[in-house]
């Protein structure tokens, strides 16, 4: 898994067409986009349960610890 902490937004368009999760974990930023390359709609396709698990297994797969983030 991902050590540290990973700032991240997760998104969902109307009807169901595009899931989508943005991470930075103070070394670089991910985006990650799931979808139908047709827009047709996918029922239940949410970012937080279909494109946020792709994006922290991306992060993972850097080999890299992220580094510290500045407090808000």
């Amino acid at each position: 898994g991902v050590h540290g902490r990973i700032a991240f937004k997760t998104g969902t368009s109307y009807g169901y067409r595009d899931a989508w999760s943005v991470g930075f974990d103070g070394r670089m930023t991910i985006g990650v986009w799931v979808g139908r390359p047709d827009g047709a709609p996918v029922p239940g396709l949410i970012g937080r349960a279909a494109a946020a698990p792709i994006l922290f297994d991306a992060f993972a797969r850097t080999g890299k610890l992220p580094v510290p983030l500045p407090k808000p």
